[in-house]
């Protein structure tokens, strides 16, 4: 509860910042930015006292007493430049004679007041009004998702079978371990540098003592409410124009190709041994199967190429930092377009809080930060020519540049560049983006993207130079992105491609609905809009009740995992280092926070860490004898885990644990025994009871 209070502190402060700075901004604008400022400050205001401190509660008291101090002198500053508040003297009389003046509200009070300016509008009507809807669907797949406290364990949902347990060890870790910057759980003395600044977020409600569950929910709960408002908020800036962003919202939201169309008729495709094959059935049958089958959805279908995924069910759910990424590289767009758009020309405040958003990218989503610097370059270089007093116009632009920098290149020296120089980064491939594969390359985009991607051409001859503009950012990022590869999966580019998708979405509402409203007039127009939702958001909401459909299904920690996290966190030092095997589902490294020798390669290969020494070694130690007595040493082995994962993949030597080492503890009746290994962890032995 304490976690929750402490977040909760920072987000009304962030509030009282937003509306201090950005006072001309209406209230549901300045409530989405307080929400972000709120989390920033918790987020990155933590980091530079944790250097010094550790990632303790201490440190992020600093961090809140910063925070707190930075608002009240904005706010103080903003109130200064507002017109005086004086109690008015003047008394009021009834008939009678008697005072009837009205009480008037302390001065101090006043301010408040003036700083907040609630007022409902109807836009503000219409951000409630997909937003709402939007953050129910997404909050109910992510509670069915993420850690669902069931009776017989923990379990989520086919999205977040394999991302999650690396999010719960970084978390864990973070918080249980206290070190910053923190190493990988799951390969120690190797620094951290994915980000992770999403995942400390939740590990700063575990430091105050939160519950595994509300650490990683609230956090990801005001994360999506941000996303859906801050994309409105955006389109509604592009287009001045509530239903077309309505429109835009919800294409961005439940966003798939064309996808449905290998779903609608009574044959069901199959895959065996890689070959494509078919069964006959009903259509009732086939969707049935799409409904129950592992990642057969229409957004979701390798082996027919479809691979745009929907952004609620494979990107945001499961993959917290898209999550984290989206939220704030929108919110630089904002106040990035806001700052190209404002006609007042000593205004700086604009383009320096978008270098300052933008500069706090690296650790939050990397590829939210390269998406939004070649975006920001482009737009500064095509505006450039379409101005007069170009000086004027450059060192507007280095408000933006030298802020960004001056945060940025630390993260990027500290953290992403020793990761992207290793093997597997950075790769041209001029044959276009390798997931395409063989496929011709227009039509993977039309299938894919579907009805956005087929209507981008016309939108794009109709658009007016404004948007041509504002669109050549974006372009730009879908070339790049189709001819560099930045990460040793090529498929993660989609990262990229969504950021672009943002404007995509933006631009073919536009278009959409001039067409809507130059058939004024005529009966059923409506039909269009139905139309384009119809086949704009069809193959993403199949995939979507598929989503829904699996919640809650799939087990991912059980009774006896759970209670062997909770005894290791009580019994064990928080540094301690397990000898287990590197199944993804571990205990361990996710729930306990503890390190682990090596953990799995589905995380580490594509993160670009070199595993192939400690590989060679797993069996080894497994092995006992002489190779476990030399190793461990090296590994600085604490305990050994044994549970049937390492009995049936490592060959467990077993025998020689229980003869060797005492055990540390058993569980489920001899299913999982750990045993101690290093002094200290002998001194942690209690006759494993």
């Amino acid at each position: 509860m304490l976690g929750f209070i402490v977040y909760f502190t920072f987000l009304v402060l962030g509030f009282f910042m937003a509306s201090s700075i950005f006072k001309d901004q209406p209230f549901y604008v300045r409530l989405w930015l307080g929400l972000l400022a709120g989390t920033l400050g918790l987020m990155w205001g933590v980091v530079p006292f944790s250097f010094v401190m550790g990632f303790t509660v201490a440190s992020h008291l600093f961090a809140l007493l910063s925070f707190g101090g930075l608002t009240f002198f904005v706010y103080q500053k903003a109130n200064k430049v507002l017109p005086e508040i004086q109690l008015s003297k003047k008394k009021v009389f009834n008939k009678e004679g008697e005072d009837v003046t009205p009480k008037q509200k302390p001065i101090a009070l006043q301010k408040l007041l003036r700083i907040i300016d609630f007022q409902w509008d109807k836009t503000f009507g219409a951000v409630v009004w997909i937003t709402v809807p939007l953050l129910l669907l997404t909050g109910f797949i992510l509670f069915s998702h993420v850690l669902d406290a069931q009776p017989k364990g923990f379990y989520g949902g086919q999205s977040t079978y394999g991302d999650l347990s690396l999010h719960l060890g970084i978390t864990t870790s973070i918080a249980e371990q206290g070190t910053f910057p923190p190493d990988y759980s799951i390969d120690p003395g190797t620094r951290l540098s994915y980000p992770f600044l999403v995942d400390s977020l939740s590990s700063s409600l575990l430091v105050f003592g939160s519950s595994l569950s509300l650490a990683m929910l609230f956090p990801s709960l005001i994360l999506l409410l941000c996303l859906i408002m801050g994309f409105f908020i955006l389109a509604y800036e592009f287009l001045k124009n509530k239903g077309a962003s309505i429109l835009a919202t919800i294409l961005f939201f439940i966003n798939g190709g064309l996808g449905f169309f290998y779903f609608l008729d009574a044959n069901y495709i199959t895959v065996t041994d890689g070959n494509l094959g078919a069964v006959k059935g009903t259509l009732s049958q086939n969707i049935s199967r799409m409904l129950t089958d592992w990642y057969h959805t229409p957004t979701n279908f390798n082996e027919v190429n479809m691979r745009w995924s929907n952004i609620i069910c494979d990107m945001i759910i499961p993959q917290r930092t898209i999550l984290a990424g989206l939220t704030f590289v929108l919110l630089a767009f904002w106040l990035l377009f806001k700052a190209i758009t404002n006609e007042n020309l000593e205004d700086k405040k604009y383009y320096i809080a978008a270098g300052v958003a933008g500069g706090l990218l690296p650790m939050i989503n990397t590829h939210a930060f390269l998406g939004f610097s070649i975006i920001a370059l482009v737009w500064g270089a095509v505006f450039l020519f379409q101005q007069k007093k170009i000086s004027q116009y450059i060192i507007k632009w280095l408000w933006l540049g030298i802020p960004l920098l001056i945060i940025a290149l630390p993260q990027l020296f500290f953290w992403t560049f020793t990761q992207a120089s290793s093997e597997g980064f950075i790769k041209i491939s001029l044959g276009g983006w390798p997931t395409v594969g063989n496929e011709n390359w227009i039509w993977f985009w039309v299938k894919n993207v579907g009805l956005v991607f087929i209507l981008l051409i016309p939108a794009l001859f109709a658009a007016k130079r404004k948007m041509l503009s504002f669109m050549s950012g974006p372009i730009v990022l879908f070339i790049v992105a189709n001819l560099v590869v930045f990460q040793p999966n090529d498929y993660d580019n989609n990262k990229l491609f969504y950021i672009w998708y943002i404007f995509c979405v933006i631009l073919v509402c536009s278009y959409v609905w001039s067409i809507y409203i130059r058939m004024k007039g005529i009966r059923c127009r409506w039909l269009i809009i139905a139309l384009v939702v119809a086949l704009g958001t069809l193959s993403g909401g199949l995939t979507i009740a598929r989503e829904i459909n699996s919640g809650g299904t799939v087990q991912q920690y059980d009774n006896t995992s759970i209670q062997v996290a909770d005894y290791v966190k009580a019994n064990t030092t928080k540094n301690a280092t397990f000898l287990t095997g590197r199944q993804h589902l571990n205990p361990i490294a996710a729930l306990a926070g503890r390190n682990i020798v090596l953990g799995t390669g589905l995380y580490l290969y594509f993160h670009g860490i070199n595993t192939s020494e400690k590989d060679s070694n797993m069996s080894k130690l497994f092995a006992g004898g002489t190779d476990f007595e030399t190793l461990s040493k090296k590994y600085n082995i604490d305990y050994v885990y044994i549970s049937p994962y390492e009995r049936n993949d490592y060959k467990a030597n077993e025998e020689y644990f229980k003869s060797t080492y005492p055990l540390f503890k058993s569980f489920g009746n001899g299913q999982i025994n750990i045993y101690a290994v290093s002094t200290v962890a002998k001194s942690t032995v209690n006759n494993g009871k």
